[in-house]
């Protein structure tokens, strides 16, 4: 075992590969939801407008694009429709 430095931990790629898996499979389970960083998941739950769109199992990309963009999340039906099968 290597101490994390300047290059940050080694990771085996054989949990990054299982890692990026387990991913695909909650983003498929959850088509109409986004991933990325729990809070600002939570954040957009806290919004009605947004919270009543997503249970009502709605998809709109462009009500969160630029917060997507900005922090890096991601839509999941829009990675999954993207070749992924259920």
């Amino acid at each position: 075992m290597q101490p994390c430095g300047a290059t940050g931990p080694t990771v085996h790629r054989g949990v990054r590969e299982l890692v990026q898996a387990t991913i695909r499979k909650l983003q498929i389970l959850d088509d109409t939801g986004y991933s990325g960083h729990i809070s600002l998941v939570l954040g957009l739950l806290e919004q009605p407008r947004f919270l009543k769109l997503y249970r009502a199992g709605g998809f709109n990309p462009a009500s969160v694009a630029k917060i997507g963009r900005k922090f890096r999340l991601a839509i999941n039906g829009m990675v999954t429709r993207a070749g992924e099968t259920r």
